[in-house]
Formats: structure tokens, sequence, C-alpha cells
């Protein structure tokens, strides 16, 4: 059963923020931090305010700009860390979104599940 779903995430700069975007993320519980399009982020008004080495998809690691933002997945929503993504990188729903979000993989199904 593969332990990877795509889910459809709300991003806003924060939580009253008029401006938002809707994004297509891969959860993957492997990776700490969301990946998302550098452009997206930048659009939202969102500016990153430290260079972050993070955990790539495959185990390898690259530095990238990382910011504070507004998140809502399956129903759930909370601020957590994004990272700006380059031209090809993965867009990646990561494990402290997860965290934040009380959201999990369920290996039986392969579907997000909320934590109880």
């Amino acid at each position: 059963m593969s332990m990877e779903q795509t889910v459809r995430a709300k991003i806003q700069k924060h939580r009253k923020s008029p401006k938002s975007a809707e994004v297509d993320l891969r959860a993957d519980p492997s990776v700490v931090y969301s990946i998302v399009p550098a452009e997206t982020l930048y659009d939202l008004g969102i500016q990153p305010d430290e260079d972050t080495t993070i955990a790539m998809p495959g185990g390898t690691e690259a530095t990238r700009r990382t910011a504070g933002a507004y998140m809502e997945v399956a129903g759930r929503s909370g601020y957590t860390r994004v990272a700006f993504g380059k031209e090809g990188d993965p867009a990646v729903l990561g494990r402290m979104a997860l965290d934040i979000l009380a959201l999990a993989l369920d290996p039986n199904v392969g579907r997000l599940q909320p934590l109880t």
C-alpha cells in the first residue's frame, strides 16, 4: 500500500488574509517542511525569513528559504513553516504541517486521517 496521497491545501499569509491559493501537495511524513512553489508564496505576500537546510523527498538535503504560512487541509487549519520550492522541487505536505493539523497517513488505507 502506498504511503502517499495528494491533497488540496489552501494557503494564506495569515488566517484573515483576503488572498489565498489552493495547491495540490503530496503528503509525505518523511519530509519535515512542506514544500510549496516559491511563486505561489510570493504571490500571497509571504516573504522568506530564513535559509534552512531541509530534507527533500528521497532523502537528499537542500537549502531553501522558509517562512510561516497559514494552511488548511481536510477541514483542519493552522500556522506552519513552509519551504519556498524551486523549479523541479515536488510540492509536499510535510510532517510539521501534518502534526500541527493533527493529520496522519493511515498505512492500512493509504489515506489522510485525523488523529484522535
